[in-house]
């Protein structure tokens, strides 16, 4: 989408460098993010899951910027923020949960 956007649409030359530079900066974080989570939901550690939540909120921010706030944005673009936000959103939901699970005290008969 960014190339079609790049090629038929009237871009400034910092929007289009800015515009990229969030978008290469958005794959590490959200692998990140992912990564963090899956290694706190096998080890049961809240650690990396609160991690995991704090870079979720850099990840709905891009989400916003692409979905609603940058130059030109096509249908798509939205509905593909959106739907992303919307996961984003309830992966969190599923984070706090687990860190609540994950951090409560462990009693002596349970072990």
């Amino acid at each position: 989408m960014y190339i079609y956007k790049l090629t038929y649409l009237n871009y400034p030359v910092h929007v289009e460098v800015c515009e990229l530079i969030i978008i290469i900066l958005f794959l590490p974080i959200e692998a990140l993010r992912i990564s963090w989570a899956h290694r706190g939901n096998l080890t049961e550690t809240p650690t990396y899951i609160s991690f995991s939540l704090l870079l979720g909120l850099g990840v709905i921010a891009i989400c916003l910027y692409l979905g609603f706030f940058q130059g030109y944005v096509l249908l798509i673009e939205r509905i593909v923020a959106c739907i992303e936000g919307g996961f984003v959103i309830l992966e969190s939901m599923f984070g706090v949960v687990a860190v609540a699970s994950f951090s409560r005290p462990v009693s002596i008969a349970e072990t």
